[in-house]
């Protein structure tokens, strides 16, 4: 099989729940070209579902070094980077993906999760929003929306709902739920916060 039939079918298989085979393939192609900058970048994201973090962060940086215009790559290392909280390290990243594509909604998330980082919770507030008004449902927008409102004490019931409004449509969501939980202790509504604590 040709190596752009491979990638092809490893795209395909990754994209449409038969994450084993694509590995596999993937695993075949980096035999022939160990650099692909695409093939390690793809593979990285199915070994990070896998819980082996470290060794597709290795991946991504191998892939970035292949080709510093991997933006995949680049927002997916920003995405390790935040929640192992090297936020300085994070933000090279992102901010390299967002030279590439300004306005993709993910490195713009990521952006204002950096500024809350720093403090910045006007302009974290006005990253999140702005990904809102073109995706109206983009979770991770509409929850950190929610938390940095949270933050600027800024109607903490409207916080509350917001963020109560994404536990539902994703309520494996452990992130919300200690959002939720910090906000109705912030609103001293301790049984409230100890109901989610829990969760």
């Amino acid at each position: 099989m040709k190596s752009a039939v491979m990638f092809a079918k490893a795209v395909d298989c990754q994209l449409n729940g038969n994450p084993e085979e694509a590995k596999v393939l993937y695993k075949k192609l980096l035999r022939y070209h160990p650099d692909n900058s695409e093939v390690l970048g793809n593979l990285a994201v199915l070994v990070k579902k896998d819980g082996h973090v470290q060794l597709a962060e290795q991946m991504l940086r191998r892939a970035v070094n292949a080709n510093p215009q991997n933006f995949s790559a680049l927002t997916t290392l920003a995405n390790i980077k935040i929640a192992d909280q090297k936020f300085a390290e994070a933000k090279k990243f992102n901010d390299m993906a967002l030279a590439l594509q300004p306005n993709d909604p993910d490195a713009i998330v990521n952006d204002g999760v950096l500024l809350i980082h720093d403090n910045k919770l006007d302009e974290a507030e006005f990253n999140f929003w702005q990904v809102m008004q073109r995706e109206p449902k983009h979770i991770t927008a509409r929850m950190n929306f929610a938390n940095v409102r949270r933050l600027k004490k800024d109607n903490l019931d409207n916080s509350i709902a917001m963020l109560k409004q994404v536990a539902e449509h994703d309520p494996g969501n452990i992130m919300v739920n200690l959002m939720i939980c910090a906000a109705n202790q912030d609103a001293q509504r301790y049984v409230e916060a100890l109901g989610y604590a829990e969760k």
